[in-house]
């Protein structure tokens, strides 16, 4: 009889962005306590707790601050919680989970979407984790829902196959309904209540896992938690006093910021800029991370003084972080590290083939301050050639549901049909000044969180 094994997909891919911080080691004392309750295979080498780009750092992170988590059990009433967890994640966990395996590269379970995986009612309290978890496209608490949501399986729960959402007929890739408890109930759960009910999780991590709860809860569950989210884009009027979410076809007043919960990303890169420097964010779709850039926003269109403001983008194979002189590109399903390439130029915007109306030849395209554009590939970043700006004219050019739309440097947003560019007709009479990559967005949560 073949064993059956209950898999964690990839549904959001998070991109912590702290690479920068400076380098620290575990505590030695918590990394002991737990390599003598967790058996981890193969042995851990005693650089491990040190080396901030090893697997065994980012197992031995997640499972330090896993044991860590002080949560205030102040009553949560909210959709998004099913009241699976205790207060005391680390015994939950290690009441089922009593050995975590390094999965190797030729585990034919893990593929290009796998993280890890348990044998559906593991008597051997076993849990096998894939390259993925180690990528750095994954938050620390990313990892910790993992583990939980995998520790789930030990008590025999499965998945189905998804009949919506991005996994959609993806087999073993989603549950049917939150109600019923399963795995993805507790990946939710964990993710709202660390964004809650831990003071000690930073406020930036807050807004990133409350963010990710919203993704999951509207794509790992084939009955939506909630009112179904849509696809919209966002828009700032021009002269950026009112903020608008476009589902297609109606307008729907914004805060020119946003707020943690309010909307969230799934796909593209969706950046503000309210006239308000103190509101001003950045929210990207990889790391569904509210990046506070009140002073850096103001640096970064001051070309004495530079400033770091990261934008960041995915097509659902190329992640990319431009920087003002600095691309930062990913593959997420092949590699686990990003390439970097400083760029001659001051950068502008990143686009991909597909956005200009371009094949896809393995390249992406910035554009500079002074109007020039490059074609980077993929591959090799430091491969980058000049060539026709096909966004000339433009401030944005997005594609959204299977559609090229953009955004005049007159403010119009116009949609291209039969080979010309129109006005969309529900929006004329309105002029705007930025223009955002469709995401998915839910009334329901944007009302109630």
């Amino acid at each position: 009889m073949s064993t059956k094994f209950t898999i964690s997909f990839i549904a959001v891919v998070l991109a912590p962005l702290a690479a920068f911080a400076q380098p620290t080691c575990l505590d030695k004392g918590e990394t002991s306590t737990i390599e003598a309750t967790i058996q981890i295979l193969p042995s851990l080498s005693a650089e491990s707790a040190c080396s901030e780009d090893s697997r065994g750092y980012k197992l031995l992170e997640a499972l330090t601050t896993l044991k860590s988590m002080a949560l205030n059990m102040t009553a949560l009433p909210s959709p998004l919680n099913t009241n699976l967890l205790p207060g005391n994640f680390w015994n939950y966990f290690t009441d089922r989970i009593w050995k975590i395996d390094d999965a190797l590269k030729t585990d034919p379970v893990c593929n290009s979407k796998v993280v890890g995986y348990v044998a559906l009612g593991a008597d051997d309290h076993t849990m096998h984790l894939c390259s993925f978890f180690y990528s750095d496209a994954m938050s620390v608490y990313n990892r910790i829902q993992v583990l939980l949501h995998e520790a789930r399986h030990v008590e025999g729960f499965a998945h189905v196959t998804c009949t919506r959402g991005i996994n959609k007929a993806l087999e073993g890739a989603c549950d049917q309904k939150i109600q019923d408890h399963g795995s993805y109930a507790i990946s939710v759960e964990a993710l709202v209540k660390m964004a809650l009910l831990d003071d000690r999780v930073l406020a930036i991590d807050k807004k990133l896992n409350m963010l990710n709860a919203l993704a999951y809860a509207n794509n790992a569950f084939n009955e939506p938690v909630g009112q179904e989210s849509s696809s919209a884009i966002y828009l700032a009027d021009a002269d950026d006093k009112n903020g608008f979410i476009f589902d297609g076809t109606t307008l729907t007043p914004a805060p020119a910021y946003l707020a943690s919960g309010s909307v969230f990303s799934l796909i593209n890169a969706l950046e503000v800029f309210p006239d308000d420097q103190s509101q001003a964010y950045v929210l990207d779709s990889m790391t569904l991370k509210s990046i506070d850039i009140a002073q850096a926003a103001t640096a970064y269109y001051n070309e004495q003084h530079p400033g770091f403001v990261p934008l960041t983008v995915y097509n659902q194979k190329i992640l990319a972080i431009l920087m003002p002189t600095q691309l930062s590109l990913l593959t997420p399903t092949v590699e686990s590290k990003f390439k970097n390439v400083q760029l001659q130029f001051q950068s502008q915007a990143v686009f991909f083939a597909e956005e200009l109306g371009l094949q896809d030849n393995g390249s992406v395209f910035v554009t500079s301050r002074d109007g020039r554009m490059f074609a980077i590939s993929t591959v090799d970043p430091n491969q980058i050639r000049p060539v026709a700006n096909a966004a000339q004219g433009f401030v944005s050019l997005i594609t959204w549901d299977k559609q090229r739309f953009g955004l005049t440097t007159q403010g119009n947003v116009v949609i291209l049909q039969a080979g010309q560019w129109i006005e969309v007709s529900a929006l004329k009479g309105h002029r705007f000044r930025s223009m955002s990559r469709s995401f998915e967005w839910s009334s329901y949560f944007y009302q109630n969180q």
